[in-house]
């Protein structure tokens, strides 16, 4: 599949997807008012060539972003480290103050050595900002850039969305639901039948537990899409300075933009960590300068997202990397 989907029904999956990841393509077809057998050929090619990948991510502890330096010729090596724990949502390689950066979910008895052991032992890293989240405002899984009319949104609306609480319990799960969990984890379409065969269970029993564990904010299933497929093709995080009182009104008017995919309250020097995806840079540098949230906050810092190898608990597709130089021998400066 070719690096941006341009289809206007490819993009219209997606949003169902983002809407419900394990909704049936039946009820996709009906709600976008195309044939099953259509729908189905599109979405079976959408997940099979890795455009889409529909995850199950399963909370167990406090959120955590690190902005790290690395050491020069190391940055890769570190981030791809941090894209290998498991306990990792996501890992970019940044252009800006901060080389890298990675969002950790970890046990709150586990953070003194995620945090004095972990993270200063990853290869390359020279100094680690450690910014606990305190709440989220828009998990990756409630972005929804592409809309959908509301009668189409109504049918595809399965399990309610749960914003995760950046404190959310760490209660022991049950053997069955563990089983569940690393499946879905694989492939959060699974159907119901295979994660019964999986748990040894029936499968209404797998439907119920699965119900369960997202209405209790346990699991959430995503849709992961590369925004350059969308069309999205600048990703920058932005690290945001406001006064405490200012958090509110910076928030709502931050959340009306659908450029916005990830915004989180941190404690630190900063107070908003929030990551947006827009076409071009011409259309990032108006949401930093001209954007009316910019009333509400002190400063902001950029960096820009140059390569994500892991989003949402999923590694990324990388492109491919040509060592040689480019430059023709000719054009090269003597030395």
């Amino acid at each position: 599949m070719s690096s941006s989907l341009v289809d206007s029904l490819d993009l219209q999956i997606v949003a169902a997807l983002q809407i419900d990841a394990r909704v049936a393509w039946r009820t996709v077809a009906v709600a976008l008012d195309e044939q099953e057998r259509t729908i189905a050929r599109r979405g079976a090619r959408l997940l099979s060539s890795g455009a889409v990948r529909v995850t199950g991510l399963s909370t167990f502890g406090e959120s955590l972003l690190v902005r790290v330096r690395c050491a020069p010729g190391t940055t890769r090596i570190a981030a791809q480290a941090l894209a290998a724990r498991r306990d990792t949502t996501f890992s970019y390689l940044l252009a800006g103050a901060a080389d890298c950066c990675a969002e950790l979910i970890c046990p709150p008895a586990r953070l003194n050595t995620l945090l004095l052991d972990d993270l200063p032992a990853v290869p390359g890293v020279t100094s680690c900002e450690s910014l606990p989240v305190l709440r989220y405002l828009r998990a990756i899984h409630e972005w929804h850039p592409f809309a959908l009319p509301q009668p189409a949104v109504d049918l595809l609306q399965g399990a309610p969305v749960v914003t995760p609480d950046a404190a959310t319990s760490t209660q022991q799960r049950s053997t069955v639901d563990r089983a569940i969990l690393r499946a879905l984890r694989e492939d959060g379409r699974t159907t119901h039948e295979d994660l019964a065969r999986l748990a040894g269970i029936s499968p209404s029993t797998a439907r119920r537990r699965v119900e369960a564990m997202r209405a209790e904010g346990a699991l959430f299933i995503r849709a992961v899409a590369n925004p350059t497929m969308l069309g999205l093709g600048v990703q920058a995080m932005l690290w945001v300075c406001t006064a405490p009182t200012r958090i509110e009104s910076a928030s709502a008017t931050l959340l009306s933009s659908p450029q916005v995919r990830y915004a989180a309250v941190i404690s630190g020097r900063y107070q908003l960590a929030v990551e947006v995806a827009v076409p071009e840079r011409s259309d990032l540098y108006d949401f930093v300068t001209r954007a009316a949230w910019l009333d509400h906050v002190e400063s902001v810092e950029t960096t820009l997202v140059i390569q994500a190898l892991k989003s949402s608990g999923v590694p990324m597709p990388q492109p491919r990397t040509d060592n040689t130089s480019r430059w023709p021998a000719a054009d090269r400066a003597p030395h």
